[in-house]
């Protein structure tokens, strides 16, 4: 109940508030969370009650905040992460007429954080922060291209609608899936040319929007990031032909607004992890153990590191058995693959390919094997020549997405 004094009359929103005096107080026994929720967007399914009564004095054009609110029980779905908190519990307590103190405890997967620290309602629809969370083993990610657990320490400054985040933070685990990346380089509009006149995509000219989802929430839409990652074991690079555990360290720089992702530093590729070797459609596929590499960050924008990887793939041959070693070079946009022996006197490359696929070189292959072969090397070793309709399901893909008949759809 209270007393909350506007003009009424046709005109902007902002000059309806009188310099009168502004009397409010809220009472809350069991209030379903959801209610408070609603006024960050972003949050669903949420879960919890809310106890504590909050005033609010001052005037309409100069609010003042008092009294303290409880949460718990507490459980949501942020969409922006796709990670469910549970058990998330908390005091919001007013310690002046503009400055709250907040404490939070949450859980996701197996870990928990926990955000501590202040927020200044002032102005009081642009509050700005000084908070901090402290993750244990904490589900950060869970999206179609990303799945992160991670520990570390994160500092929120800024303003709700400029919200600026730094620290540092430990993958536990996490896995990229490059699949779902490379299909987000790849986008485009159903009617584009490029769909009809046959043409090779030009990746170096799609936005690094393609990356980043879309939001309304002005707190994620403006974001700004400058994060220390260190990458542990058990953290992959997946994708199709890919399976490479990496540990190393990284800088993300982020800027939302400007649609700007910058990442610095290397990952090592642990030995163990797997590449596939894929030619043409009718040719076997190839699987290679990785010995080494690195994938390299160079601080470009977007999301296309540049590659060196070192894997092997051992044929059995009459006189022994023959080491071959697939080298992977280029980016993530455009890989490039030889072959390599150690051998004496060196092997060609053809005759590795050959060895890899037929088992011997070419000398010995039939007709119809040196023709598949004599096409494998056209399309270049490991690199399949987007076809027309490589071109059209990405399109389908995109356009069914785009009606809102469904989150995701592939072909």
């Amino acid at each position: 109940n209270g007393r909350i004094p506007i003009d009424l009359r046709l005109q902007p929103v902002d000059e309806r508030r009188l310099d009168d005096r502004l009397d409010v107080e809220i009472l809350a026994d069991g209030v379903p969370a959801a209610l408070f929720a609603s006024l960050v967007r972003g949050f669903e399914r949420v879960d919890g009650t809310v106890d504590g009564r909050l005033a609010i004095g001052g005037t309409t054009l100069d609010p003042a905040l008092g009294g303290e609110l409880t949460l718990t029980g507490g459980r949501a779905t942020w969409a922006v992460s796709g990670v469910r908190y549970t058990d998330v519990k908390g005091t919001f307590r007013v310690l002046s007429d503009q400055l709250v103190d907040v404490a939070l405890d949450a859980k996701a997967g197996d870990g928990r954080a926990r955000v501590s620290g202040a927020i200044t309602f002032a102005p009081i629809s642009d509050p700005s922060f000084d908070l901090v969370l402290d993750a244990e083993q904490f589900l950060a990610a869970r999206r179609r291209d990303v799945d992160l657990v991670g520990t570390g320490r994160l500092t929120l400054r800024g303003r709700y609608t400029r919200p600026e985040v730094t620290g540092a933070l430990r993958v536990d685990q996490g896995t990229l899936y490059l699949d779902e990346i490379w299909r987000q380089f790849q986008r485009f509009s159903f009617d584009d040319p490029l769909l009809f006149d046959f043409a090779v995509l030009d990746t170096s000219a799609v936005s690094v929007r393609r990356l980043i989802s879309a939001s309304t929430n002005p707190f994620v839409t403006n974001l700004v990031a400058d994060v220390a990652v260190d990458v542990g074991r058990g953290s992959w690079l997946k994708g199709r032909g890919l399976n490479i555990e990496v540990n190393g360290r990284l800088q993300v720089q982020y800027d939302r607004r400007a649609e700007d992702l910058r990442i610095t530093g290397t990952l090592h590729a642990i030995r163990g992890g797997r590449y596939d070797l894929y030619l043409a459609e009718a040719l076997p596929v190839r699987s290679f153990t990785v010995s080494q590499g690195t994938i390299e960050f160079d601080g470009t924008p977007g999301l296309n590191p540049d590659l060196d990887i070192v894997a092997t793939h051992r044929v059995a041959r009459q006189n022994g058995p023959l080491l071959v070693e697939a080298v992977v070079t280029g980016d993530l946009e455009s890989p490039r693959v030889t072959l390599r022996s150690n051998e004496e006197p060196p092997i060609s490359e053809s005759d590795l390919l050959s060895y890899v696929i037929f088992g011997r070189p070419t000398y010995q292959l039939a007709g119809r094997e040196s023709q598949q072969l004599g096409q494998a090397n056209q399309l270049g070793i490991g690199v399949l020549t987007p076809s027309l309709f490589g071109f059209a399901t990405l399109g389908l893909e995109t356009f069914a997405s785009n009606l809102g008949i469904a989150d995701y759809i592939a072909v």
